[in-house]
């Protein structure tokens, strides 16, 4: 199987102890801490009648654009450090907590600061917006675009009856049902430990070039595995893993071309131990 295929998202657990030593960390706290600093300033004053001018719509403007700037920069620099582990979702760490709810407050704090809009329209149509898409991106921080993981959800699998022995994934289009569009194996491996393989249909619509295909492995695994996928049969795709958990995977596909009319492609998956994979 392709090298290119096997994009596994990377996981690195934290802890407080870590974010503390790593440079890079400390850097974005920092920097969210100096810009809650200066909001809570400019609140402060700005309610006990410090400020009285207007500020010009261009400079409000680009103070707008530039605290969301800063706060989206710092999770997505944070979550480069430290990829989301859906798998333990519900122990964030105390700074994971305060780089995602702290970075959303800067821009509150900067437009009670800089802005009067009970009186001004324009002002809140500068800031409402932004703060609107803040918060999505915030969201996105904390879940990684899979709200149901935010309360524990784990998603359902629908998996056969284990097989043991089997070695390989039948790459036969004839040998899955019509109407089947996963077929999954569980096979215990040489060291003990159980792999999956699966055979996975996804469908095309006319006009449509992206797909998502989710796998789920019930029970799960005793391991976060690597995930290899192929597409076997059917137009030209790339697939990229994009999670690989021990309780399912996603993949994505993308066609070479846009689909002029319904079709399939069949895509090859394995998911086994990382440490039998690297023996």
């Amino acid at each position: 199987m392709s090298a290119l295929t096997s994009e596994v998202w990377p996981t690195r657990q934290h802890n407080d102890e870590l974010s503390h030593r790593d440079p890079r960390a400390l850097a974005v706290i920092a920097v969210v801490s100096l810009m809650l600093s200066i909001g809570l300033l400019l609140t402060v004053r700005r309610l006990g009648g410090a400020f009285s001018a207007d500020l010009p719509r261009s400079t409000l403007f680009l103070t707008a654009i530039i605290s969301v700037a800063i706060a989206a920069s710092s999770r997505i620099v944070w979550r480069q450090l430290y990829p989301l582990d859906l798998e333990n979702v519900d122990s964030f760490s105390w700074s994971d907590q305060f780089v995602g709810w702290g970075s959303s407050l800067v821009p509150l704090l900067m437009m009670v600061g800089c802005s009067f809009l009970g009186d001004r329209l324009s002002e809140m149509l500068i800031w409402i917006p932004l703060l609107v898409c803040d918060q999505l991106w915030r969201q996105n921080f904390f879940d990684g675009g899979y709200p149901e993981y935010q309360i524990g959800r784990v998603p359902q699998a629908i998996a056969l009856q284990d097989a043991m022995g089997w070695e390989t994934v039948p790459t036969d289009t004839q040998s899955v049902p019509g109407n089947c569009t996963q077929q999954l194996f569980r096979v215990r491996e040489s060291d003990g430990q159980e792999a999956i393989y699966a055979t996975l249909r996804v469908d095309f619509e006319t006009g449509q070039r992206h797909a998502t295909a989710h796998v789920g492995f019930c029970p799960p695994l005793g391991y976060r595995p690597t995930i290899e996928a192929d597409p076997y049969e059917g137009p030209q795709a790339e697939v990229k893993i994009v999670q690989a958990l021990s309780h399912g995977a996603r993949i994505d596909l993308k066609l070479a071309r846009v689909a002029e009319g319904p079709t399939q492609v069949f895509v090859d998956l394995a998911a086994r131990n990382p440490d039998a994979s690297n023996a």
